[in-house]
């Protein structure tokens, strides 16, 4: 009778524990899709910058703000960095 009581126990250690691993696997992702949600809401998205060169060799960058939608199709990277500001103020004035 004693033996049965200590596998009794053991089993229910062993559940517990499945149980705990479990619960702290589904709380694990429960936080990162909480976490994808509050980022995907609440930080801006990034502006996409593409250096391309044309058959002659000069240098353009091509520029696109997803949140606007606003694109530049620029020669230099003090031009960038220019579109870059404009598109701060331009997000900001909206």
């Amino acid at each position: 009778m004693k033996m049965q009581q200590q596998c009794n126990t053991k089993n229910e250690l062993i559940s517990d524990f499945k149980a705990y691993k479990y619960w702290h696997k589904i709380t694990y992702h429960l936080q990162k899709i909480g976490q994808s949600v509050v980022n995907t809401l609440f930080t801006e998205p990034e502006f996409i910058i593409r250096e391309s060169k044309d058959r002659q060799g000069h240098v353009w960058y091509d520029a696109y703000d997803p949140k606007t939608g606003r694109t530049g199709h620029l020669t230099s990277e003090e031009e960038v960095h220019i579109w870059i500001e404009e598109s701060f103020y331009y997000r900001n004035s909206r």
